[in-house]
C-alpha cells in the first residue's frame, strides 16, 4: 500500500511539472536533433568488453556496438579516446591505454591504429564521432609501477599531484597546458573527427580530508589573484580558451564541447545560479566556470549532466532544464541523461520505466534544447526497464544534426535525381552527382505524400541520409514503405560538413499503381 501511494504521488508530480512545461513552444517532432551516447573506455565500462590486442575482435565489437546504437536512433558518439593521460589511438605523445590490452603501452597487434577504422565505420552509419578526452586525470590509480616508461608523468612528476586514489595534472603550470594543446593538436591533425569533447573532470571532485597540492604553483604563478580559488578557475579558463583557439585554427568544422556537472552554482550563493541546493557545483568545487566559456564563445556546445530525476528535492531536473535554457544562446544545448541510473539507483523515480522518456519530452518542450546524450552505452544497451525500447519509440524517425554556425563560404552542389520507379519491393529512387566537381558531405532524401502541387512546406518526411563522406557518383534508396494506389513526391538535398543545405534536386513524382 505504501509503495502504491508513493507511486501515485510521484506521477501526480510528473503531471504537474509537464503541465507547467506547456508554456513553452512544443516540438514533439524535431527534424534536427543530436542523439548522442557516451562510450566509456575508463576501466572498460563500455569498450572493449575485455582485454585484447586482436584487431579483428576490436573491430567486430565496434561493429556490433554501432549496429545496436543505430537501431536506437543514435547519431553522435562521444568515444573516450583519452581516459587518463593515455590514448586509444597511436600517439607520439602518450602511451596506449591500459584499458585496451591490460597493460599501459601495449597497442593492438600489427601496429593497428583502431581510431581511423572506428571513425570511418561511424561515418558510414551516418554518425558523428567526437573524441572524448579527460584532460587533467593523469592516472587511474597511484601505482607508478603500472605506468609505461613513455608516460609523461614519469618524465615530469612535478606536473601532477596526488588526490584521492589517483594523480591529476596541474593546469596552473603553463607546460601542462602546452602538453594538452599538443595532445589535442595531434588528434586533430591525424584523424577525421567531428568534435573534441571534454567531460566534468577538471580539478578533482572534493574528497573529505584531502587537500589539492598546488600551493607551490600558486606562489609562483598566482600572485595577481586574491585567492587560490580564483587562480584555479583562471587556469581552467586559460586551458579552455587555448584549446578552443587551436581547434578553430586547425579545423573550423570540428566542434568543441563540454559536458559539465549539472549545477553551475546555487542561487543562494550566486543569484546567477540555479534554484537548487546541491552541495557541489562546477564553479566552486571543480573550478569550471562554464558560463564564462559560453559567454566568450569558446565552446560550441554544452551537455550539462542532469543526472537527477524530475522532482528531485535538491537538484530538480525541470528546474535545471529551465536554468540552462536561459543561459545558452549561440551554442547548442544538449541534455545529458542518466541512463546508468535506470533500474539501479536507490531513488524511487529510477525504478519507473517512464523517467527517461518523460525527461526527453520535457526537454523537447524548450526551444533552446538541441538534443540528448545518454550516459552510457552499456547502460543503454542493457535495456533496463525497457529504456532502449523507449528510445526506439521516441527516435523512430531519422533526423538531421543541427546546423553548425560557420562563417565559411557555403559551397553549391548540383544534384540530378532520376524519375522514381516502382519495383517489386517498393519504390526505387536514384540520383547522381559529379564528385570531382561537387563538394558535399551527405544527402538527405525526403518524401511528400501526394503530388507536388499539394506540397506544403514542413510536411515532407526525411526518409534517409547517406553515409558521411561517401563520394560516389550515384546513390540509390529503396523506399519499402510506399503503398500501392498512392502518389509520392521525392526530393534530394545535399548538405556540407556544417550540416548546411548546399543544393538540391528537382522534385520527382510517382503514382504507385497495381499490386507488387
Amino acid at each position: 500500500m505504501k509503495r502504491k501511494i508513493l507511486n501515485l504521488l510521484y506521477w501526480l508530480l510528473i503531471v504537474q511539472l509537464c503541465t507547467c512545461s506547456n508554456s513553452h513552444s512544443q516540438t514533439p517532432k524535431q527534424e534536427r536533433q543530436v542523439r548522442a551516447v557516451w562510450i566509456a573506455t575508463f576501466f572498460q565500462l563500455d569498450f572493449p568488453k575485455n582485454n585484447t590486442t586482436n584487431k579483428v575482435a576490436l573491430t567486430e565489437q565496434w561493429r556490433q556496438l554501432l549496429r545496436q546504437l543505430k537501431s536506437a536512433g543514435i547519431n553522435t558518439l562521444y568515444f573516450q579516446v583519452r581516459p587518463s593521460g593515455d590514448a586509444f589511438y597511436q600517439s607520439n605523445l602518450v602511451p596506449w591505454s591500459r584499458f585496451l590490452a591490460g597493460k599501459e603501452g601495449i597497442g593492438p597487434e600489427e601496429d593497428f591504429d583502431l581510431l581511423p577504422t572506428f571513425i570511418a565505420m561511424a561515418h558510414n552509419q551516418g554518425m558523428e564521432f567526437h573524441a572524448w578526452m579527460n584532460p587533467l586525470r593523469a592516472t587511474p590509480n597511484q601505482d607508478a609501477n603500472s605506468l609505461d616508461q613513455s608516460n609523461v608523468l614519469l618524465k615530469h612528476p612535478e606536473w601532477g599531484f596526488p588526490y584521492g586514489n589517483r594523480y591529476y595534472f596541474n593546469p596552473g603550470l603553463p607546460e601542462v597546458r602546452w602538453h594538452l594543446l599538443e595532445v589535442v593538436d595531434e588528434v586533430l591533425s591525424k584523424y577525421d573527427i567531428d568534435g573534441i569533447h571534454m567531460d566534468d573532470y577538471f580539478y578533482p571532485y572534493p574528497s573529505s580530508g584531502e587537500v589539492i597540492q598546488d600551493s607551490a604553483a600558486f606562489k609562483l604563478y598566482g600572485e595577481s589573484f586574491f585567492n587560490i580559488e580564483d587562480w584555479r578557475r583562471s587556469n581552467v579558463n586559460n586551458m579552455i580558451q587555448e584549446l578552443s583557439s587551436i581547434i578553430k585554427q586547425k579545423k573550423k568544422y570540428v566542434k568543441f564541447g563540454i559536458s559539465p556537472f549539472g549545477v553551475w552554482r546555487n542561487y543562494e550563493v550566486d543569484h546567477k545560479g540555479s534554484n537548487t541546493e546541491n552541495r557541489l557545483s562546477s564553479y566552486d568545487d571543480l573550478y569550471a566556470d562554464v558560463l564564462k566559456w559560453l559567454d566568450e564563445g569558446w565552446i560550441d556546445y554544452v551537455v550539462p549532466q542532469l543526472y537527477w530525476e524530475i522532482g528531485h528535492p535538491v537538484s530538480d531536473y525541470q528546474t535545471l532544464i529551465e536554468w540552462w535554457s536561459s543561459k545558452v544562446d549561440r551554442q547548442q544545448l544538449i541534455i545529458g541523461h542518466a541512463a546508468h541510473k535506470v533500474g539501479t539507483d536507490v531513488s524511487l523515480a529510477w525504478s519507473f520505466p517512464e523517467e527517461i522518456p518523460q525527461q526527453i519530452k520535457v526537454a523537447q518542450s524548450y526551444n533552446k534544447v538541441r538534443g540528448h546524450a545518454f550516459f552510457r552505452a552499456r547502460s543503454l544497451l542493457s535495456n533496463s526497464l525497457g529504456v532502449l525500447d523507449s528510445l526506439r519509440g521516441l527516435f523512430n524517425h531519422p533526423v538531421l544534426l543541427p546546423e553548425f554556425p560557420s562563417q565559411e563560404n557555403r559551397a553549391t552542389c548540383q544534384v540530378e535525381m532520376n524519375r522514381p520507379r516502382k519495383v517489386k519491393e517498393g519504390t526505387r529512387i536514384c540520383w547522381k552527382v559529379d564528385p570531382k566537381k561537387e563538394s558535399f558531405r551527405y544527402f538527405g532524401l525526403y518524401r511528400f505524400d501526394g503530388p507536388k502541387s499539394a506540397w506544403k512546406k514542413g510536411k515532407e518526411k526525411l526518409l534517409y541520409t547517406t553515409p558521411f563522406g561517401k563520394n560516389d557518383p550515384r546513390f540509390c534508396y529503396l523506399d519499402t514503405s510506399s503503398q500501392n494506389e498512392q502518389t509520392y513526391t521525392y526530393w534530394v538535398v545535399a548538405f556540407d560538413r556544417f550540416h548546411r543545405r548546399i543544393g538540391s534536386s528537382e522534385t520527382k513524382t510517382i503514382e504507385v499503381e497495381g499490386r507488387r
